[in-house]
């Protein structure tokens, strides 16, 4: 293995990006039930009674949320919210969406394209 890839991937067994990877997969999670649901950040916040700000950094990925206010989100959402523990190359039980195609946002010059992914 090249030092990169060895630099790579210690990198990605560090605490560090584990947890900034958990912080995106809840907030790309928090996005896409928001779609589905038709809510707008605004109406979520005010659900949780929290600013559109404090929203804004949840849905970001950017704010180190306490398990309180991850439940809070979830409670907004009618969502429970729950915890798995998994090996560092255990895959996910489950999984209905790629993250990939996360945040999606149409618009009129892509609408056509997307429309069908989204």
């Amino acid at each position: 293995m090249s030092f990169f890839n060895q630099l790579v991937t210690n990198i990605q067994k560090g605490l560090g990006f584990r947890t900034e990877t958990a912080k995106l997969d809840f907030a790309t999670q928090v996005l896409h039930e928001m779609e589905r649901q038709n809510i707008s950040k605004k109406e979520l916040a005010e659900k949780m009674d929290v600013s559109p700000a404090m929203m804004t950094r949840i849905v970001k990925g950017n704010h180190n949320m306490t398990i309180e206010t991850m439940a809070k989100v979830a409670f907004a959402l009618d969502k429970k919210l729950q915890f798995e523990l998994k090996g560092f190359d255990e895959k996910p039980r489950t999984q209905k969406w790629s993250t990939a195609s996360l945040p999606c946002v149409v618009t009129a010059a892509n609408e056509e394209r997307f429309a069908h992914e989204c």
